[in-house]
């Protein structure tokens, strides 16, 4: 940013002594200003009086460098199966929200290693123990959690069949579960997003609906 500054003082200083975009592009050669650059920054000062750049609108980012990046990416590596909470926690960031679908079959788990009867005879064992009923397509329930260090999303249940697309991602879970967070738990403060690379996720719709300010992934 001191180069920068350095450069925009050269030009103003120039441009202030009546010289022309032309002469001041050739004689400051060695900072390797372009045309374009003197253009903007003699504007900026004509209209500003200040070499300082222009106050942006909307709302700051949030602190999202490649060393955070690196830092978190290093932790997961560590550690995949580490608690999303606990890295939250760890890492400070009480603005991001992990979010992850898990299916959950509605049937007995059965283990053939561990799940033994022991008897002496045949007629020992109770009858619902020699044979393990197991239907071809057992009935399962999608369920979808966010969770972040200020707190967690409601719970959103999808039933089995019903196939999870962009619009369905949008209608039954991000605008019911996620964009209400704006005004509940993060109190329209700047907060991030996190979600896997799902197809679902990463359709164009999905991405055009949080750039426009629904949330902020």
């Amino acid at each position: 940013m001191r180069v920068v500054e350095n450069k925009r003082a050269a030009v103003i200083s120039l441009h202030q002594a009546g010289q022309r975009p032309t002469d001041i592009c050739i004689a400051l050669q060695k900072l390797k200003v372009n045309p374009i650059f003197i253009y903007r920054t003699s504007k900026r000062y004509t209209e500003t009086h200040s070499i300082n750049d222009r106050s942006r609108p909307g709302r700051q980012r949030s602190a999202r460098t490649k060393k955070i990046g690196a830092n978190l990416k290093a932790r997961i590596k560590r550690n995949p199966a580490r608690s999303q909470r606990k890295l939250a926690k760890e890492m400070k960031d009480h603005k991001t929200l992990f979010s992850d679908e898990k299916h959950f079959t509605i049937e007995e788990n059965y283990n053939p290693q561990n799940n033994r009867v022991y008897g002496e005879h045949k007629e020992d064992i109770p009858k619902e123990k020699i044979k393990v009923l197991r239907s071809h397509h057992p009935a399962n329930l999608m369920v979808f959690a966010g969770v972040s260090q200020e707190g967690r999303t409601p719970l959103v249940f999808v039933p089995s069949g019903v196939k999870i697309n962009a619009q369905k991602y949008m209608d039954d879970i991000l605008i019911p579960a996620v964009k209400t967070l704006n005004s509940t738990l993060h109190d329209n403060q700047h907060w991030t997003f996190q979600q896997d690379s799902a197809t679902a996720h990463s359709a164009k719709k999905v991405l055009e609906w949080a750039k426009i300010g629904a949330v902020q992934r």
